[in-house]
């Protein structure tokens, strides 16, 4: 893949505040999904996910205001 087709800004972005895949996937299904609420054990079948590592991921994404809990 080029990596000119990937703003700068965005590329700083996931650079900076994505850790894993596994919050990469669950930021992407939960933007794609909006309005939906998803608990752990959703999410972790909906993305093959080991649900301790999708706990690990959602709450790096809320920490980093990605999202948040209801």
């Amino acid at each position: 893949m080029n990596s000119d087709l990937i703003p700068d800004d965005i590329r700083e972005l996931v650079v900076k505040s994505i850790d894993s895949v596994a919050q990469l996937e669950a930021l992407l299904f939960l933007r794609t999904h909006s309005g939906v609420g998803f608990d752990v054990g959703a999410l972790t079948r909906r993305l093959f996910a080991p649900e301790p590592a999708m706990e690990v991921a959602l709450a790096r994404l809320q920490r980093e205001g990605f999202i948040k809990q209801e």
